[in-house]
């Protein structure tokens, strides 16, 4: 393992925070926030002097593999999370370590699980803070380092297999420094233009806070009641905006070089709007026994449905006390999210899709033995190795889902509330049923719930590889 080369690579990932951390301090100035530029230009200090101090580690070598990618993904993570975190305690508005910590993470993740009551309450700055660490962690900060970083040499493919999401790297990788920026340069754009939109309904500083959010797919939003409160334009802007957040951004790396009958070939991309338009009507007529009419009952459906398939997480309506049916049928997306390639989370779509050829065949071989029966994606025959990594991701996910509603019952909590925080939390959505609720309250939880689902939340963003890579000892060791 090349530790040098994980140490710098850090550094430059806390410069990078700090650089980020400029924002919310000057609108902290422009809201005459003093506690909050203190706050800020501490914790701007503290990355400053640390990330200076790795990035200047000379290396003794410069090979840098996999293994080292996934380390420093973990790694990565882990390290902004702790630095984010310093700006809640020193302006006060999360005191606790381990409140602060959760809150950082669940941002920085893009989950949106908080462990503050009143968000109506909290600073300018502060809440800038939160739905910019969405926006940092949406598209992924190592992604940003690749897109903007000059010295980003051929062994950056590593970094960007580790903290990319979904079966493989995508085909932009051939060129990666170009399409990396390229892919940063759609997702600001992307921002910026709902962000425009929502203000035509929306106070500025509340519609810039919630396109971060729904750029990242996180749902940090600025009011008690998330999005419940406002009109029906914010609503559909809102829901518009989750659902090309939830798309592969590759394919509109593609469209916007042309090649739109790619994009347009894409079976992931088919499956993922099937499975949509299935779950909206799915939800949709149910809700007619609760809304006064169809364009209520649809506008308000499709809102939650986007929501969490997106793993976004805001929410319009308390969608806890929907017909049984709804709640099912969100519970299904919850599990099988966006797109591989999106800010979103959840198992992906192409897993889901790989995993389902994968048992068709299988049950077919039982039938005729001697058949031999290629699966293919995309256009392209899926390999044994590809085949095996779905697999062991989704045996995985579930032993991972068990194991923490398991640990989560020691401290307290009923199954459904274990059960639906463990997948919300994994699968980067925030919002669960139970005690928990469509809110994304986590305050009450004890510290030991919230480390946890820390955990889980981390493990969910990177895909489970980085994270136990990052903790075996055996990874650690020099050949």
């Amino acid at each position: 393992m090349n530790v040098r080369r994980i140490f710098k690579v850090l550094g430059y990932v806390l410069i990078v925070e700090a650089i980020f951390m400029l924002f919310p301090l000057i609108v902290s100035l422009i809201y005459k926030e003093f506690v909050n530029v203190k706050a800020f230009g501490i914790s701007i200090g503290v990355l400053l002097v640390f990330g200076f101090i790795l990035a200047n580690i000379p290396l003794k070598r410069k090979n840098f593999f996999l293994k080292e990618g996934l380390a420093v993904a973990g790694l990565s993570w882990i390290v902004i999370s702790l630095f984010g975190a310093i700006p809640f305690m020193i302006s006060g508005a999360i005191p606790n370590f381990i409140d602060a910590f959760f809150e950082t993470v669940s941002g920085f993740t893009t989950t949106g699980a908080s462990v503050i009551s009143n968000v109506e309450g909290v600073s300018k700055g502060i809440l800038f803070w939160r739905a910019l660490t969405h926006f940092m962690g949406g598209m992924g900060i190592l992604v940003f380092l690749l897109a903007f970083l000059p010295n980003s040499d051929s062994n950056s493919i590593h970094i960007y297999s580790a903290e990319s999401t979904g079966t493989k790297a995508s085909k932009v990788a051939s060129k990666l420094k170009n399409a990396t920026l390229y892919l940063y340069l759609i997702y600001i754009g992307l921002t910026i233009l709902e962000s425009v939109l929502l203000c035509f309904d929306m106070p500025v500083f509340d519609a810039i806070c919630h396109a971060l959010s729904t750029a990242g797919t996180g749902g940090f939003s600025t009011f008690n009641n998330s999005i419940a409160g406002q009109s029906a334009y914010v609503q559909v802007v809102i829901t518009v905006f989750m659902f090309i957040f939830g798309i592969n951004f590759s394919l509109y790396y593609l469209l916007l070089f042309g090649k739109a009958k790619e994009v347009f070939k894409s079976e992931e991309l088919r499956v993922f709007v099937i499975i949509v338009i299935v779950a909206i009507l799915g939800v949709t007529i149910p809700l007619l026994s609760v809304y006064e009419n169809f364009g209520k009952a649809f506008r308000y459906g499709a809102f939650q449905v986007l929501s969490l398939i997106s793993t976004t997480g805001f929410f319009s309506a308390e969608f806890t006390v929907w017909p049984s049916l709804c709640l099912g049928i969100l519970f299904i997306v919850m599990f099988i999210g966006s797109m591989g390639g999106s800010t979103g989370g959840g198992i992906k779509v192409s897993r889901v899709c790989i995993a389902y050829k994968m048992a068709i065949r299988d049950f077919k071989k039982t039938i005729r033995p001697n058949k031999v029966s290629l699966i293919k994606f995309d256009g392209r025959v899926i390999e044994e190795g590809e085949e095996r990594g779905v697999r062991v991701f989704i045996i995985l996910y579930f032993i991972i889902l068990l194991i923490s509603t398991l640990l989560l019952s020691v401290f307290g909590g009923n199954i459904e509330t274990n059960l639906t925080s463990s997948l919300s939390m994994l699968s980067n959505v925030g919002p669960a049923f139970g005690e928990i609720g469509f809110s994304g309250y986590y305050g009450l939880l004890p510290a030991p719930s919230k480390i946890i689902l820390c955990f889980d939340m981390l493990i969910g963003r990177l895909e489970i590889l980085p994270i136990l890579v990052m903790i075996a000892p055996s990874a650690w060791r020099f050949k």
